[in-house]
């Protein structure tokens, strides 16, 4: 992943290929919103299809729904930000891994889907404290609760 700060414009540019990965995703969301609606209405007959069957393209129809509308409304893939546009960044854990994403005023998301490895979260940490932009980091150690 490759971040640059464009001071004249005071902007930044984000590298990572995450476009294609979500319009890849709304797509499948699509297609599978499609075929939970095809399937049980054209190609299967009813009087032959289970309850169970038609309950499991139910809920897959509704959970790419879901799933489609967080993606447009929470998300999103842009590769050129403003500082004015960015609250902060996102650090949280998510079932044991880091997970770091920039939180813009409007109430979306920028995920930073390439923050692997030690080094290049430290880096973009700085990157990030040095333009401006604070972490919002997330320490459960701390916050755990002692018993006595």
């Amino acid at each position: 992943m490759q971040i640059n700060y464009i001071d004249e414009e005071n902007t930044i540019t984000i590298n990572d290929g995450i476009k294609t990965q979500y319009w890849l995703l709304n797509f499948l969301a699509v297609l599978a919103i499609t075929n939970a609606i095809i399937y049980p209405v054209f190609i299967s007959d009813y009087k032959k299809m289970s309850w169970l069957v038609l309950l499991f393209w139910v809920l897959i129809g509704i959970s790419s729904l879901v799933g489609l509308l967080y993606n447009l409304t929470k998300k999103t893939a842009t590769a050129m930000l403003k500082l004015e546009s960015i609250s902060y960044l996102n650090e949280r854990q998510i079932f044991g891994k880091k997970r770091y994403s920039l939180k813009l005023k409007n109430g979306k998301q920028r995920d930073l889907i390439e923050l692997k490895s030690p080094i290049d979260i430290l880096e973009a940490k700085r990157f990030f404290k040095d333009i401006g932009i604070e972490t919002n980091q997330m320490n459960l150690d701390n916050s755990k609760i002692k018993s006595i």
